[in-house]
């Protein structure tokens, strides 16, 4: 690769983040965002990246990885205080480095995208894109399935895992498009992550009630040790 291709490949990421995130993943023409990004040559993508979805696993894995090391500072501690188990305390690791990327404006734009790729990959602590594998972030998703079958039984904390993670990345998103649009928050900072904390907690360590025959109701509670 030329020495001079870093600028390039750093341009072209920016006006992809802002054109995925705004015009959509799919919507979004690769002519359009080599043209944004000052370039001459239609096939700039391909040329870096491979691929349009070369140039997605680009956008993701600078955030993934620039989140890393807060990731791992919370995970240092959860395993101090003997806290691999407590559901809190592993949302609260997960959330709050995510939160966080509301506050800048290449941030804001990731979330809009990851809301749209869970939607796209069918994301959950069993199905991840290449990015999350061998992160704290999978690590953190790993401590969380088997916290919550302490509670309930895999296979449902599997689907409560999965439908809290479209739910947090689609929640993340459209306070990300309100910054931008500066549109009214309800919720002060703080305020928002806290209950985003209190929503996947509440999910993952409610008690499953089975409906039976003739109206009657049972509990069901993982055998989990």
């Amino acid at each position: 690769m030329p020495a001079d291709a870093s600028p390039t490949k750093e341009k072209l990421i920016a006006a992809a983040e802002r054109l995925f995130a705004t015009d959509g993943v799919e919507a979004a023409q690769l002519r359009d965002i080599v043209r944004a990004a000052g370039q001459a040559n239609d096939s700039a993508v391909h040329y870096h990246f491979g691929s349009r979805d070369g140039l997605l696993v680009a956008i993701c894995e600078r955030h993934i990885a620039a989140m890393e090391p807060e990731r791992r500072a919370l995970l240092d501690d959860l395993e101090d205080r003997g806290a691999t188990r407590d559901v809190d305390a592993i949302v609260h690791a997960l959330v709050v480095p995510t939160v966080r990327k509301l506050d800048t404006q290449s941030g804001r734009y990731f979330l809009r995208i990851a809301a749209q790729l869970a939607g796209r990959v069918g994301l959950s602590v069993d199905g991840v894109p290449a990015p999350v594998l061998d992160t704290a972030l999978m690590r953190e998703l790993t401590l969380l399935r088997d916290a919550g079958m302490t509670t309930v039984p895999q296979a449902v904390v599997l689907e409560r895992i999965e439908a809290m993670i479209y739910l947090f990345t689609a929640t993340l998103a459209e306070r990300a498009r309100k910054i931008d649009a500066r549109d009214a928050l309800p919720l002060d900072q703080d305020t928002f992550t806290a209950n985003l904390i209190a929503m996947w907690t509440g999910a993952l360590t409610a008690p499953l009630t089975v409906p039976l025959s003739r109206g009657r109701r049972r509990t069901t509670r993982s055998t989990a040790s």
